[in-house]
């Protein structure tokens, strides 16, 4: 278990952040894997199916996400303060949490899978390969929940190897099962929904193995404390509303998508496949710095918090300039792997230009991801609550009201926009903190 409230910060910060950015890449290698299984081997209707598809399961899926984040800095305030017990209680209550919630979420979702998508304007000839995707996702929600509560939990013990190595072991599994499940055993979408879940439970099962070996029987052996399960939702809870109310405006924008139809919709889905490239020096940055703040905060060295915004900043800034710059010169030939056929070319020129909007509102993702680190980290968890609100009324309102008078190119812009809004309002929050002196103390404030 790493200890970050001792020693030079930015070795600290590159140790951590090294593994969390193999990880996004190998994350990013199934997620490329899977569209373009279905892009090539089935064909571009099916990958546009899976695309209006995705922009329904990830609702679930960020909430969930929303939360374990808010549990892994209850996690990595817990090791800061060397509270071994109560890091356990936390950790078995979390479980019981992921199961409390997943198994509702499947249900639900399942239910609601063929009406949200036709709520969505789903084009009539890939909404039944959309309601399949949906409904084996949510089936199976609670891997997903599971899995992502065991990162965060060995990342809130300053361990990013561990997490890295489960998620190269589920990427390399489930590339091979979508290659078996869609070529030699003919399952189309079906079998590229369930290589991805069976792919998340073995991960998810080495991390809770490797978890349980770092407590000793006696430790173990500690029951769960009152009030716990009640702490993680209120720190996980803040979170997961902002990553709902940001995927509704996700939803809205698919709406406004799906009515140019079946090869736009594949169009705008092909650089969101990308995503995880564009963030991915951002995202481990982002988990490092959180992590590190929060142990520090839970030890109360502010002095250690503040530097590690300064130096995470300056690494950020240079990543999210260097990364926009390959996306738009080299986005094209990485587009082209995620599909082929006579409409690729139509799909690769409406992707290209998605790209290049994304590219240029880069660094605007990346002060967002540094200033949210900065607030969650020392329990300011409502910070990021507001700035969703703003992201997605941005996007919202942008996704309905640009597109009658730009057409395409005001989706192109709704798509991006709410990253420079919500920047904004994060930074406007943090100045103030900054300027109140909170940064100076180490008072805990939800």
């Amino acid at each position: 278990m790493e200890n970050m409230t001792q020693g030079k910060t930015w070795k600290i910060l590159l140790k951590f952040a090294v593994p969390m950015a193999l990880s996004s890449a190998f994350q990013l290698l199934y997620t490329v894997a899977d569209s373009a299984v279905v892009g090539r081997l089935i064909g571009v209707s099916a990958f546009a199916a899976t695309g209006a598809a995705w922009a329904c399961f990830m609702l679930a899926l960020t909430l969930t996400l929303g939360l374990t984040q808010g549990f892994g800095l209850i996690f990595s305030q817990r090791h800061g303060a060397s509270d071994k017990a109560g890091l356990w209680s936390a950790w078995k209550s979390a479980l019981l949490l992921c199961v409390v919630l997943g198994v509702p979420f499947s249900v639900v979702g399942g239910l609601a899978a063929k009406p949200l998508l036709a709520l969505m304007s789903t084009p009539a000839d890939i909404i039944d390969g959309s309601a399949l995707y949906l409904r084996i996702l949510f089936g199976g929600l609670i891997i997903p929940i599971v899995c992502n509560t065991a990162y965060a939990m060995l990342r809130g013990l300053g361990d990013s190897k561990t997490p890295m190595a489960s998620v190269m072991l589920s990427s390399l599994v489930n590339v091979a099962l979508d290659i078996l499940l869609v070529q030699a055993f003919s399952m189309g979408i079906a079998g590229v929904a369930i290589a991805t879940l069976v792919s998340q439970a073995l991960a998810a099962a080495w991390c809770y193995y490797r978890i349980s070996k770092r407590f000793s029987k006696e430790d173990r052996a500690n029951k769960i404390v009152k009030g716990d399960a009640s702490l993680l939702l209120k720190y996980g809870t803040p979170l997961a509303a902002r990553n709902i109310i940001i995927s509704l405006g996700g939803l809205a924008m698919q709406s406004s998508v799906n009515v140019f139809g079946t090869v736009f919709i594949a169009g705008i889905a092909a650089p969101w496949k990308l995503y995880g490239l564009l963030e991915i020096i951002g995202g481990a940055c982002t988990g490092a710095s959180a992590t590190f703040i929060a142990q520090n905060f839970g030890a109360k060295k502010m002095d250690r918090v503040r530097e590690a915004i300064k130096v995470a900043g300056i690494a950020m800034l240079a990543a999210s300039l260097g990364i926009a710059a390959i996306s738009i010169i080299w986005g094209r030939p990485m587009l082209s792997v995620l599909v082929s056929g006579e409409q690729a070319q139509a799909v690769l020129d409406i992707g290209k230009v998605q790209l290049n909007f994304m590219a240029g509102t880069l660094p605007f993702l990346y002060l967002l991801f540094l200033l949210r680190a900065a607030l969650e980290g020392t329990g300011r968890v409502t910070a990021s609550f507001i700035s969703g609100v703003a992201e997605m009324a941005a996007r919202v309102a942008c996704s309905f009201a640009l597109p009658p008078f730009l057409g395409e190119w005001g989706v192109y812009i709704a798509q991006v926009v709410g990253w420079p809004v919500s920047a904004l309002v994060l930074a406007v929050m943090f100045a103030i903190s900054w300027r109140k002196g909170d940064f100076k103390g180490a008072e805990n404030k939800a």
